[in-house]
């Protein structure tokens, strides 16, 4: 084991050979004492001769040092050291520290790359003096490194790591290795440099946490380690720098709180950490800080209020506290840093208002209160701010004018009030800001007009002035403003036309935003002149005119948007020239003309032009040019052709819609290759083929739509791999088969299942669908599902149409579709379902309609409708149910329509009913039941009601009733507002004599009237001509008596009456398809009409079949064989004027008529003149006019 004293010794003698090595040129050691201070180590060169003898020229010892001298070396060898600075020194030596000049060549060593070759003359070769090199700075006595000075730049950063040995650097005050990519951590060895004053790595990558080794650099001024990837806390250690002026560690992700601790850095002026995630409140001791210049703490976490105590802060120039979660007041007593010049705090939660005291802080220039709750006005005493350069309010709840004073503050800048809810005009005070560059106002209510006093703001460059309500024209006058590069005056109610002078003189326009206004005439070809021209929209007016061809001299452009106005011609054929052109969008105009030119602009990336007359092809090298296309909407247009396959090399491709145009051909399967897909549209298209199986790699597919083609073959199996589908709409594709894929099951976002009307597509309807939870429709009717309707779909709680009519199921309904609490529509009509309609219904307190006809369900109807409050249609025709239907009508108050007909229900119509739960009935079909009784007169007293029909039952008694209270058919509906002549989305097929007409909606002006095949008695009421928009009238087949009520006639929207197969008699009324009568169908056949039929209307054009069999009496045309004779015409004259009357009459209007002629000269000249007047007059018809 090695004596402790010689161990000792040795340490020495290393030392004194450095010592030696600082201080002696050719190992001459000078005879006088050398004292070399360095902190608390001191270094003696005399008595050296002592020790020479034991030592070599190299400075080792010479054999071993005898025992009885290690005392002396003991005591000597040291230099005069104290006994700190010996355990200190044997440290660093037993580490062997290495040479300042080793120590830069060990950090050179550590960069990876040094592409300007900053330290290329780091090298002792080319130049032995290290304190010489790039970026070091020496002591010009001790010749020991006190600065490392290597800033980088562009082309010019360092690439590598910090040398560890920078801490054998003792001497360093200063390190400044910003704007470089050193990565890895910092060395805590740099925690020896207890000199240091200086150190900055601002903007780097390094990584890891700051070391707390750091704060034994007490002598430490400035910190900035900004701009770095530094993790971890700020070092409450360094609270122990109490030296430290300037810390910045800003663009980090440091977190935790702002140390407490650093309170007691009474020196610091600046302390920067924006862009980290720093939580917590900001520590008030701040406030404490006299020097304090600048607080930043922007883009943290930061909560709770602004520190009132910062209102001590006198010395205070900036404080920033932008996008943090700060709440609370703005303090007033920052009014009493009155050196403050910059106040950002902006995007917080600050709520109240402005405060008007911070108008005292007369040296602010810029002020940034914008994302915040505030409210109130603004005061006007900012307006006496004589400093002020920014102001900032956007995205508050300022209320009120924009005081008119700003105009005084001639250094304004940029005055931004976006999103508030400012009222009132813009001040033409504005005008005297010659040094304004933006005013920014978007989004208030302000309204006037754009004063023309804004022309001499000279400087102006941004005016953002859109979403308001401002009137009048945009003035000409802006265009004197030549420093202007964005105009937004969108979404205003801006009328006139768009002087070409802007185009002619704004040669540094790069934005201009007119959309949304009542513009008109035509885009200026002017604007080709702007260069510069970047953004030009102008869609949603009512332009007109055609896209100026200027346009292919704006290089620079990139966005282009006219949609929605009235622009017709083509697209110029220059824009193939525009390759910055990424975003084009001219929908809903009525452009012509081709797009094949567009796929030389390489940069598209969206393109918009659906609901034109665009025709051609889709331009074959769209996908080989265009690889950045990110939407290709053009639907409803005329485009032919094929579909390129080149459109599979648009990897981005996301929106892809070509709905209803005229493409044929098939689709093709590179299509696939388009992976970011989220809405494929093709539907309405003339394609054929299959879906390709390419297709299940759209991964991320929304909507896929490809109904409306003559696709085949079955649903591709890959598209289960489409777990993002939201609607699929394959309907309308008639030669389509197979099943649906079970798969579909895993589609937990499908909300849209529609395959109705493939009538090829078979099989049962899978139970797994019962899995898409979010699915809202499921539409498959009109194919051939057989099976039974599966019981899972009980589990879609989001279900709000289930449509599967007009298949081959069976079996019963299930009783869990109640747990569908949002289904709206269930349509099961046209299937073979069997068995009650489940009382259970009743629980869907959302539905609008139930449609189950054309089944064969059975029992009675005993679903409660009470808590149905939305329910409006009722469809069961043509079942097996039994029972009184109006006791469950009873239940419910909203019906529009109810279809009951062609089931078994028997009991009686009841004598009185609750009238206002029928109050909005419209439609009301009863026939082919076994109804019995009366009509009952509550009947004629709904007011919606506007076609009934009650055929084929077996009521009795009289027709008799208030028609005049039945609104619905007597209503003009096209005076009509309510609701209630809204069209009814439901068919209705109504029998007219031997053939059905078939209606798909029902309107308010179909109204009709069905008794037929009953048991009713009397006459046919006279009033009921109140029915005066009735347009189909069927009263056949009862035993009615008596005549036709002689106005019938008058009902003028009459275009079907049918009076067969009764008791009439007497004669066809005159009034019955006289001019201006819509009647097309007449049936009167089986009565006992006679006399002639009226001429001169449209029944003589009729069949015979509307008045035979039966009706004897009756003559005339249409009646081939039964020609009316001078007895009819006698009868008919008896029948319907009493003979002795006429007599009376005529004696009397003879009387008349002679004292008239006798009297007046006029009539006497008449008289003669008739009496000399030898042509024939024809006989004339009392009824029946011109023979």
């Amino acid at each position: 084991m090695a004596n402790p004293k010689l161990l000792l010794l040795m340490i020495s003698l290393v030392c004194n050979s450095y010592a030696f090595a600082a201080h002696e040129e050719g190992g001459v050691v000078e005879e006088s004492t050398q004292i070399l201070s360095h902190g608390d180590m001191k270094i003696s060169n005399s008595k050296t001769e002592e020790v020479q003898g034991f030592l070599s020229s190299e400075g080792k010892l010479n054999g071993e040092v005898p025992e009885e001298h290690l005392d002396d070396w003991e005591e000597h060898a040291t230099f005069g050291y104290n006994n700190d600075a010996k355990i200190s020194l044997s440290r660093k030596l037993l580490q062997n520290t290495p040479s300042d000049e080793g120590v830069l060549l060990q950090f050179k060593q550590a960069i990876m790359k040094d592409p300007s070759g900053v330290l290329r003359g780091w090298n002792i070769s080319a130049n032995a003096d290290y304190c010489q090199w790039r970026g070091v700075t020496c002591d010009p006595q001790t010749k020991r490194v006190v600065g490392l000075n290597i800033t980088g730049g562009d082309g010019t950063k360092l690439v590598g790591t910090i040398s560890p040995k920078l801490g054998s650097l003792t001497s360093l005050t200063s390190l400044a290795l910003k704007n470089n990519t050193l990565v890895g951590r910092i060395p805590i060895e740099l925690g020896n440099l207890t000199y240091l004053e200086v150190i900055d790595l601002h903007d780097n990558n390094l990584t890891s946490s700051i070391p707390t080794e750091l704060s034994t650099c007490t002598n430490l001024r400035m910190l900035d380690f900004g701009t770095n990837n530094l993790t971890g806390q700020l070092p409450v250690e360094l609270a122990k720098c109490t030296h430290l002026e300037f810390i910045n560690v800003s663009a980090n992700m440091l977190g935790g709180t702002i140390p407490a601790g650093f309170t007691t850095l009474r020196n610091l002026t600046t302390f920067i950490i924006d862009l980290n995630r720093f939580v917590g409140p900001i520590p008030p001791a701040f406030g404490n800080f006299s020097n304090l210049v600048e607080f930043s703490a922007k883009g943290n976490n930061l909560t709770g209020g602004i520190p009132t105590t910062f209102g001590k802060l006198t010395s205070l120039e900036v404080l920033a506290l932008h996008d943090n979660y700060l709440n609370g007041l703005i303090p007033k007593e920052l009014a009493s840093c009155t050196s403050l010049r910059q106040l950002d705090i902006g995007a917080n939660n600050l709520t109240g208002q402005l405060p008007v005291e911070l108008a005292k802080c007369t040296h602010l220039e810029f002020i940034d209160v914008s994302a915040n709750m505030l409210g109130g006005t603004i005061p006007a005493e900012f307006t006496t701010l004589p400093n002020l350069t920014t102001f900032i309010i956007d995205l508050n709840r300022f209320v009120g004018p924009i005081p008119p004073a700003f105009g005084n503050c001639s250094n304004l800048v940029k005055f931004s009030a976006k999103g508030n809810n400012l009222t009132g005009g813009i001040p033409t005070t504005f005008g005297k800001l010659t040094s304004l560059e933006v005013l920014a106002l978007h989004d208030n209510y302000l309204n006037g007009l754009i004063p023309k006093q804004l022309a001499s703001c000279t400087s102006l460059r941004q005016l953002d002035i859109g979403a308001n309500n401002l009137t009048g024209e945009i003035p000409v006058e802006l265009s004197n403003c030549i420093h202007l590069e964005t105009i937004d005056v969108s979404s205003n109610i801006l009328t006139g036309e768009i002087s070409p002078e802007f185009g002619n003189k704004l040669q540094n326009l790069t934005v201009f935003l007119a959309m949304w206004n009542n513009l008109t005439g035509s885009i200026p070809e002017s604007f080709g002149n702007c260069t510069k021209l970047v953004s030009l929209a102008v869609n949603n007016n009512r332009l007109t005119g055609t896209i100026p061809a200027t346009l292919a001299n704006c290089p620079e452009l990139q966005g282009f948007l006219i949609g929605f106005n009235n622009i017709t011609g083509p697209i110029p054929q220059g824009f193939a020239n525009l390759q910055k052109l990424s975003v084009l969008m001219f929908q809903n105009n009525s452009l012509t003309g081709g797009i094949e030119h567009l796929q030389n602009c390489s940069a598209m990336w969206i393109l918009h032009g659906e609901y034109n007359n665009l025709s051609g092809s889709i331009p074959p090298r769209f996908g080989d040019n265009c690889t950045e296309l990110w939407q290709l909407h053009v639907s409803y247009n005329n485009f032919s052709g094929t579909i390129p396959p080149s459109l599979g090399n648009c990897p981005k491709l996301w929106n892809f819609a070509f709905s209803s145009n005229n493409l044929t051909g098939t689709i093709p399967p590179e299509l696939g290759n388009c992976k970011d897909m989220m809405n494929f549209q093709l539907d309405e298209n003339h394609l054929h083929g299959t879906i390709p199986s390419s297709f299940g790699n759209f991964t991320g597919v929304k909507y896929l739509h490809l109904d409306g083609n003559d696709l085949e073959g079955p649903i591709p199996e890959s598209l289960v791999n489409c777990k993002s589908l939201v609607r699929l709409h394959l309907q309308n594709n008639p030669k389509m088969n197979g099943t649906i894929p079970p798969g579909l099951s895993g589609m937990q976002f499908l909300e849209d299942l529609a395959l109705y009307n493939n009538p090829l597509i078979t099989g049962d309807i899978p139970e797994s669908l019962g899995n898409c939870s979010s699915l809202k429709n499921l539409v498959l009717s009109n194919n051939s599902h057989a099976g039974v309707l599966p019981a899972s779909l009980g589990r879609l709680q989001n279900l709000e149409r289930l449509v599967v009519s007009n298949n081959l199921l069976g079996g019963t309904i299930p009783s869990n579709l109640s747990h569908c609490s949002k289904l709206v529509t269930i349509d099961l009509a046209d299937n073979n379902f069997t068995g009650p309609v489940p009382a259970s219904l009743g629980n869907c307190t959302v539905l609008e309609q139930i449609l189950l006809a054309n089944n064969n369900l059975q029992g009675e109807l005993t679903v409660d409708f009470r808590n149905m409050t939305a329910l409006q249609t009722l469809s069961i025709s043509n079942n097996s149910l039994q029972g009184n239907i109006f006791t469950s009508l009873a239940t419910y108050n909203n019906f529009i329509m109810v279809d009951a007909s062609q089931n078994q229900f028997s009991e009686s119509l009841p004598a009185t009913f609750n009238m206002s739960s029928l109050a909005a009935l419209r439609v009301l079909l009863l026939g082919n039941n076994n109804l019995q009784g009366q009509i009952p007169s509550w009947l004629w007293e709904l007011p919606a009601l506007q076609v009934l029909d009650l055929s084929h039952n077996n009521l009795t008694g009289q027709l008799s009733g208030n028609f005049s209270m039945m609104r619905g058919f007597n209503t003009d509906s096209s005076n009509s507002s309510s609701n209630n002549s809204a069209p009814i989305q439901q068919s209705l097929v109504i029998t007219v004599k031997d053939h059905q007409l078939k209606y798909d909606y029902i309107i308010s002006a179909l109204t009709s009237m069905n008794v037929a095949v009953n048991r009713l008695v009397g006459t046919i009421p006279l009033n009921i001509v109140d029915l005066s928009k009735v347009v189909f009238l069927n009263l056949s087949a009862n035993a009615f008596t008596g005549t036709i009520p002689p106005d019938l006639g008058n009902l003028r929207e009459l275009q079907s009456l049918d009076l067969s197969s009764n008791l009439l008699t007497s004669q066809i009324p005159p009034s019955i398809g006289k001019s201006g009568s819509y009647l097309a169908t007449l049936g009167l056949a089986n009565n006992d009409l006679s006399g002639p039929i009226p001429s001169g209307t449209q029944i003589q054009s009729m069949k015979e079949s509307s008045f035979l069999p039966g009706n004897d009496g009756l003559c005339g045309s249409p009646l081939i064989n039964r020609p009316c004779t001078s007895t009819d015409t006698k009868n008919a004259f008896s029948d319907v004027i009493s003979e002795p009357g006429f007599a009376i009459g005529i004696v009397v209007g003879f009387v008349s008529v002679a004292a008239v002629f006798l009297t007046w000269g006029p009539a006497r000249t008449f008289l003669r003149l008739s009496v000399l007047d030898p042509k024939p007059r024809p006989a004339k018809s009392l009824w029946r006019g011109p023979m």
